[in-house]
């Protein structure tokens, strides 16, 4: 009887694995076949939408980074301050009392008296 050869294991792969840029690049190289085309067909036409979508691209980039990046420190800024205020709280609170420092417990209200 022969044996059969045993099987190496599989290699293994990386835990992450970098992306290619080869999807990025027909991406843009197919948008930029379809501008050049619609330029062509619509002769020259085209060109109206393609300035509103770079204005309008220009506008909201403008937003982003004026607004969006002032409120975001904004927001960080109150997040941190609520996150000292607890742990300051919590610090508070875990502080043992006067009494329990010194091994005499305080007199309960609610013991009866004999």
């Amino acid at each position: 009887m022969s044996q059969r050869p045993i099987r190496p294991p599989a290699p293994e792969l990386p835990a992450e694995k970098r992306g290619s840029l080869l999807p990025i690049m027909l991406a843009v190289i197919l948008a930029m076949a379809v501008t050049t085309a619609l330029l062509f067909l619509t002769l020259g036409m085209f060109a109206y939408v393609i300035a509103a979508g770079l204005i309008l691209f220009l506008v909201a980039g403008f937003h982003y980074l004026v607004w969006g990046r002032w409120l975001e420190r904004v927001i960080l800024a109150q997040v941190e301050e609520e996150e000292r205020v607890e742990r300051e709280q919590s610090a508070r609170l875990a502080k043992p009392s006067p009494a329990a420092q010194a091994g005499t417990a305080a007199p309960s209200a609610n013991r009866p008296e004999n």
